[in-house]
């Protein structure tokens, strides 16, 4: 078996192509990993593209850590994978919004984003639907690679 035929015989593959096609091996991070310190979707993104630049990082267009599908897959700086985030980051406990916390000086919701280490401050808020929604107008101010603030959402499923 080749080694691109192995690397392919761990992968739940749909034949639908917008889908995840999830890693089914070995897990580090999260990450699919296909030979020892191979992430599984690096891998695929070079059988599909090529090599990957040096300095550039495989961001996750689906954010599915085991997804393996070249489709959902893109080359990304590390500012704009950091861009292109879902959530909030684990140290934000108080309400799970990118963006928000809970500022109890203030007793209000606070907003402040941070990118290529600088922190931009948003205001207070005393509504949490305010709050985010300042967020995501802050975010797309200074961020451009954050596709889930730009991408509607539908409710006609």
């Amino acid at each position: 078996m080749s080694e691109e035929q192995r690397f392919w015989s761990h992968v739940r593959k749909s034949t639908n192509p917008d889908e995840c096609w999830e890693w089914q091996g070995t897990l580090r991070n999260g990450y699919g990993e296909f030979k020892r310190h191979i992430y599984a979707h690096r891998y695929s993104y070079q059988l599909a593209n090529g090599p990957i630049p040096n300095g550039m990082m495989i961001d996750h267009i689906c954010f599915n850590r085991r997804c393996v599908n070249p489709q959902h897959l893109r080359l990304a700086t590390n500012s704009q994978n950091m861009e292109h985030l879902q959530g909030a980051f684990k140290n934000n406990k108080s309400c799970g919004i990118r963006g928000v916390t809970w500022a109890k000086h203030a007793n209000m919701w606070k907003v402040q984003v941070c990118h290529n280490y600088h922190r931009y401050r948003g205001g207070y808020f005393h509504n949490l639907a305010e709050a985010e929604q300042a967020a995501i107008t802050l975010r797309n101010k200074v961020m451009q690679f954050n596709d889930l603030d730009r991408t509607p959402i539908s409710n006609n499923n």
